[in-house]
């Protein structure tokens, strides 16, 4: 896949580190593939900063944001955003369906995570492959994942790399390459990101 065009999304998760020093290990260079951070505007203050971390050991993160307009509720949302110091389409949204995203009305994956994907996927002059590092042993879900597979939605092939990987894999990988982890893993998280 050297000639290809790789496009690997970046959570600032250890899967998706992970995958780019897998990727460096593989023989890619920084600047043979893309890395993207689809930003939900509902992170963790650290993973923020970890994502700056990380740019100094896999390269460039090129940050997207879906562009949600305030539809209602436009008082409360700037007064939220501005607390936080930046425009957060996590909370537009959640004003506009007045409520959370939870397991059985999931909308925030697609909205600010798949959407914001294709739109820029869409813009592109090459045919992306997104390269995704999910593991089987992360879910019932995951685990009926193939390796190497076709997106309808993106209209493009995926890829996921690590999809056999276990989580000591993964932690080892990091060691190897010398790669801190996001610190909320230290502070006793089994996941990051919203």
């Amino acid at each position: 896949m050297k000639e290809q065009n790789l496009i690997v999304g970046v959570s600032g998760g250890k899967d998706s580190t992970a995958t780019c020093l897998y990727l460096h290990e593989l023989g890619y260079q920084s600047n043979q593939y893309e890395r993207v951070f689809l930003d939900t505007g509902w992170e963790d203050e650290s993973t923020y900063q970890y994502l700056d971390y990380l740019e100094t050991k896999i390269g460039k993160i090129q940050r997207l944001k879906a562009n949600i307009p305030i539809r209602k509720h436009h008082k409360h949302i700037l007064y939220f955003e501005k607390k936080l110091g930046y425009e957060s389409p996590m909370i537009r949204l959640m004003f506009e369906y007045e409520n959370f995203p939870r397991s059985f009305v999931r909308w925030c994956t697609r909205k600010l995570k798949i959407e914001p994907l294709k739109k820029y996927y869409d813009t592109l002059d090459f045919d992306p492959i997104n390269v995704v590092g999910i593991r089987k042993e992360e879910s019932n879900a995951r685990s009926k994942l193939k390796e190497h597979d076709w997106s309808d939605y993106l209209n493009c092939h995926v890829w996921r790399p690590l999809i056999n990987w276990k989580e000591h894999q993964v932690i080892e990988i990091h060691k190897k390459h010398q790669v801190n982890p996001n610190p909320l893993y230290l502070q006793g998280s089994d996941r990051v990101g919203c």
